[in-house]
């Protein structure tokens, strides 16, 4: 299958292929969806999965704090 939109091989593209010898299924999907293919979006959904788990929350939370003091702080200094 040739590439698609950005030299990626759609999945649209794939499913329509797929679909030409083998039955296909669609069960709707409660939930949020992420574009894990852009990068924020990747970013979102691993940190909101991570704020999720109780054992990565408290953890994130610091580290999230960390750097946007640090950010703050850059900003605020010019720099």
């Amino acid at each position: 299958m040739p590439p698609g939109l950005g030299g990626e091989i759609q999945l649209t593209d794939a499913l329509r292929e797929l679909c030409r010898d083998h039955a296909l299924l669609a069960v709707p999907l409660a939930g949020r969806r992420y574009d894990v293919g852009d990068k924020f979006g990747l970013i979102q959904a691993t940190l909101e999965f991570a704020l999720a788990r109780p054992e990565l929350r408290s953890n994130l939370i610091a580290c999230m704090d960390e750097l946007l003091e640090a950010q703050f702080y850059r900003q605020k200094i010019g720099g």
